[in-house]
């Protein structure tokens, strides 16, 4: 089975691409800054969202948040 990672879920573009993801998945992961707020569109989908939060330039954030991912969208 597949697990997906998504970069910039908490931006217009990447909300949008991570709802149309779930359509299909029954879950996905996503890595925000600790600082990030989750967007509105995303809020109904909690259950279906593993948010991570990690520094995209860490790699010790990056090894975490990639365990047992198959495919990524950034």
């Amino acid at each position: 089975s597949c697990m997906i990672l998504i970069t910039g879920a908490t931006g217009f573009l990447g909300a949008q691409l991570t709802k149309q993801l779930l359509a299909h998945e029954s879950k996905v992961r996503c890595i925000k800054r600790a600082s990030s707020v989750i967007p509105e569109i995303l809020k109904p989908l909690h259950n279906q969202i593993d948010w991570v939060d990690a520094d995209i330039l860490d790699v010790a954030d990056l090894t975490d948040a990639f365990e047992g991912i198959t495919h990524v969208y950034h």
